[in-house]
């Protein structure tokens, strides 16, 4: 069996990955197109092989409660040994994101979730407390030593945050690379360097502290720092692109397979809009795919993919057969036409329009829309009209939008009433979800 490695640079825009990436080997897909414009959507395309509204994972229900398999599922049942190590949450936490994983090392980069009862969640933790510097270690040194932990354990746990400096991928190699990699090991990683707030390592910065624009913000015209944001964003980018470097050879020496991309780009204050909130636009949509390994040769394809069709690489890499939308790229690549898909804001961001004095605007944001790329090129919806990049016309693009739609089986896009934990809710507010 062919041992697989899938790496997600979360939030990593296409022009950036060009700019910073380009000593990234293998096949390379200049043309590669995400199901939908942020991380849940996008990851229950790439675990399913099917469009989000298919599996009804979406901004609003975070779940994956599908009857279609987990490529995990499948590469189990096949004899892999599955592993997740993710520092987004939103991967994690919510139902079905564990099936079909033997092991998965969550945002705090531990191997079990929930945490034991006897160790200290550090996540919950940092959530919590309002202590910070000198402080704050000191406050969590003597957490450790309260009568219902394990002590040593805590500390150790602890240990593996500060040596990873709290950074997404410094977390998520020292984690892989203590692993035992076996012949037929599947992991699946999702880094987030690129996510707000934008704050790398202190060698890397050029921007003196954490940014964090918010959506709302810019909806209301009330963000006066765009150098500022761009700078921060290309900060991270650079820090990003020298430690995975380090990690894409460690990767390279374990497995066959290493598969390289990201999930969705993210707004720099183009069309007036920041982060990866709202919209279909190219920046949010358009994504870096690379293909690496011994017998994967160094080449520049054209023609457009999806994300699903990573999933149908990933399937036939391991000789297993499962239900895709999507085709194998290292096959001829037809040049399906696939589906694009944004299904509104969360409620929570209802308050956040309030607060701002813009809760006129928030229902024509939380409109669903649509996008397609195929041969012809991409078009995509947006609050106004159609928008086209490429050799579509409207009525063409229309016309192809409508017809995926009609051979799906699309369920009803509706709010997930499960609680939210609080200390979940104050982390999915600190990246920008509500």
């Amino acid at each position: 069996m062919p041992s697989i490695a899938v790496i997600v640079l979360d939030t990593l825009r296409y022009d950036t990955f060009l700019e910073h990436f380009d000593w990234l080997d293998g096949l390379q897909f200049t043309n590669a197109w995400s199901t939908s414009h942020w991380t849940g959507s996008a990851h229950a395309s790439l675990f399913t092989g099917h469009y989000p509204t298919e599996v009804g994972t979406t901004v609003k229900s975070r779940s994956i409660d599908s009857d279609y398999p987990m490529i995990s599922e499948v590469l189990s049942e096949a004899g892999y040994h599955t592993r997740i190590a993710t520092t987004n949450l939103q991967i994690f936490v919510w139902d079905g994101w564990e099936r079909g994983f033997d092991e998965r090392y969550g945002p705090n980069i531990q191997n079990v979730n929930p945490v034991p009862e006897d160790v200290v969640d550090w996540s919950e933790f940092n959530s919590a407390t309002n202590w910070s510097g000198i402080a704050k270690y000191a406050s969590a040194i003597a957490h450790c030593f309260y009568p219902r932990y394990n002590t040593v354990r805590s500390l150790r746990e602890g240990y593996k945050l500060v040596k990873g400096n709290n950074s997404s991928i410094a977390a998520v190699q020292n984690r892989v690379e203590s692993l035992d990699i076996y012949d037929d090991d599947f992991l699946l990683a999702n880094i987030m360097d690129m996510h707000a707030p934008y704050h790398p390592p202190s060698d890397y910065q050029t921007v003196d502290r954490k940014v964090n624009p918010e959506f709302e913000n810019g909806v209301a015209s009330d963000i006066k720092v765009r150098d500022e944001i761009q700078t921060a964003y290309n900060d991270c980018a650079k820090y990003l692109s020298d430690k995975y470097r380090e990690f894409h050879a460690s990767l390279l020496a374990d497995y066959d397979y290493v598969i390289t991309l990201s999930d969705h780009g993210e707004l720099l204050g183009e069309h007036g809009l920041w982060t990866h909130t709202y919209g279909l636009y190219p920046e949010l949509t358009h994504i870096p795919l690379v293909i690496s390994g011994h017998d994967i040769r160094n080449e520049v394809v054209k023609k457009p993919v999806s994300l699903v069709d990573v999933h149908a690489t990933i399937a036939d890499i391991a000789d297993v057969k499962i239900d895709s939308r999507g085709e194998s790229l290292l096959d001829d690549i037809s040049s399906d036409t696939h589906l694009v898909e944004y299904h509104g804001l969360s409620e929570g961001r209802r308050e956040k329009f309030s607060n701002q004095g813009i809760s006129q605007y928030f229902e024509s944001y939380n409109q669903p829309l649509d996008g397609i790329i195929g041969p012809h090129g991409y078009a995509f919806e947006t609050q106004d009209d159609l928008q086209v990049k490429g050799e579509w016309s409207i009525n063409e693009a229309e016309y192809s939008i409508e017809s995926i739609i009609g051979s799906i089986d699309r369920k009803p896009i509706q709010s997930d009433q499960t609680n939210t934990p609080d200390s979940i809710q104050r982390r999915l507010e600190a990246l920008g979800y509500a």
